[in-house]
């Protein structure tokens, strides 16, 4: 069982132990507080596979895109700080543009907009340019609200992605230049 599910397994072995040492009841109730604890756990660390693309125009010009699966709260907010730190300190000379899928976005708190307003900042730091992939009216407006100006919103927000593509290419290009 614990090379099946090892989630499973401690939870099972939570409840046995519990209900063996100290009764039923409060066994049964221990397994279920271990087995919340590892529902949310899971579900608020998520993974951010990222997925390596190449422009189709131009195979010099390469980028990272990042898709959340889920809303922009507090926790999930803290993992995709994480990854796109991790990739744009590894990969900044080879992949200078992360996107960010903000596709199932459509819940966010204000927490979770001032942290991307802060991964913004520091991926220019890192001479790393993050454009925002569907981004909603509601968000732009959050954005807009967190500090960030219209030009900033123009230069950084991609509405679908036939004009993905281009926007990389332009914002590689301003990455290039100040590079050099």
């Amino acid at each position: 069982m614990w090379r099946i599910n090892k989630k499973d397994t401690l939870t099972y072995g939570a409840t046995f132990l519990s209900s063996l040492l100290i009764s039923m009841e409060i066994g049964i109730g221990v397994g279920l507080g271990v087995s919340i604890f590892v529902f949310l756990y899971g579900f608020l660390t998520a993974k951010l596979i990222p997925e390596f693309k190449t422009d189709e125009i131009e195979p010099t010009i390469q980028y990272i895109i990042l898709r959340p699966p889920s809303g922009l709260q507090f926790p999930e907010v803290d993992t995709l700080r994480k990854y796109v730190n991790h990739y744009s300190l590894k990969y900044s000379d080879t992949h200078p543009v992360i996107v960010i899928d903000c596709l199932k976005w459509q819940e966010f708190d204000f927490t979770g907009v001032a942290a991307v307003s802060s991964i913004l900042q520091a991926a220019q730091r890192n001479r790393t340019s993050i454009i925002l992939l569907h981004c909603s009216e509601k968000l732009r407006g959050a954005l807009k609200t967190s500090g960030l100006s219209e030009l900033e919103l123009l230069r950084i927000i991609c509405a679908n992605e036939l004009s993905l593509n281009q926007l990389v290419r332009k914002n590689s290009t301003e990455i290039t230049s100040l590079i050099c």
